[in-house]
């Protein structure tokens, strides 16, 4: 008897301890504490190298530390989205070349909306590129993601800059997506013959075609970056 009383005693010591971790298990506080950040967006150029020849009087200038550079066209914007030229006294014969690369610095992937060209002559917009301003781009390596888009943009394609262009729009970028390219710029007059940095010969060229004297031509290109699904 006397064992069966210890037993039943420690079957309710059991019982009240079960029912007491029940009741603590339902009633206690769940502390969860984090940081969430969103992500980042945007396609940026990278820093350029430039060289200009054909300049054997010497008299090619600009008016500020160097004849190409990139702005940011928004106030406190932190990646450079506008590549700018500014050449005064340039004259035909001259040229031109530009190195650098295009790339995503965003974890949200977007797409390019449009690439904006705006070019001023002595201060009036232009409506297009001058055709004393003969422009040429050059792929000179690529994301293989951006090629599997766009199976024409190879290493090695060369580009009008109005073709490049339209090849460009409607491509998604995702992090780390570059093209590396070589922009060539020829000033050029009637009946002049030109060989490329790739060894492609073009011209003669039209009638009437000649740089005007004491000109100002400013042009900048600005990417147009949306979010990889708007509308």
């Amino acid at each position: 008897m006397k064992t069966k009383m210890v037993a039943l005693f420690l079957l309710a010591i059991m019982a009240l301890g079960a029912t007491g971790f029940a009741a603590a298990w339902w009633t206690a506080e769940l502390k969860v504490t984090g940081t969430v950040t969103t992500g980042t967006f945007g396609m940026e150029w990278s820093p350029l190298s430039y060289k200009i020849s054909g300049d054997s009087k010497n008299i090619i200038t600009w008016p500020g530390s160097d004849p190409v550079y990139l702005t940011d066209y928004t106030t406190g914007k932190l990646h450079p989205q506008t590549l700018a030229i500014e050449l005064q006294n340039v004259y035909p014969c001259t040229d031109l070349e530009i190195k650098g690369d295009m790339h995503y610095y965003g974890t949200v992937p977007g797409h390019i909306k449009d690439v904006d060209m705006k070019g001023k002559l002595n201060g009036v917009d232009l409506t297009d590129i001058p055709e004393w301003m003969f422009i040429e781009v050059g792929i000179e390596d690529i994301s293989s993601e951006l090629k599997d888009q766009r199976p024409a943009l190879i290493k090695g394609s060369v580009w009008t800059l109005p073709a490049l262009i339209a090849q460009l729009i409607g491509t998604q970028w995702h992090y780390c997506y570059e093209i590396d390219f070589l922009v060539y710029i020829h000033w050029i007059e009637s009946d002049m013959t030109i060989k490329d940095p790739w060894d492609v010969i073009h011209g003669p060229f039209g009638p009437n075609i000649e740089v005007p004297m004491d000109a100002k031509l400013e042009f900048t290109l600005t990417v147009d970056v949306v979010q990889y699904n708007a509308p």
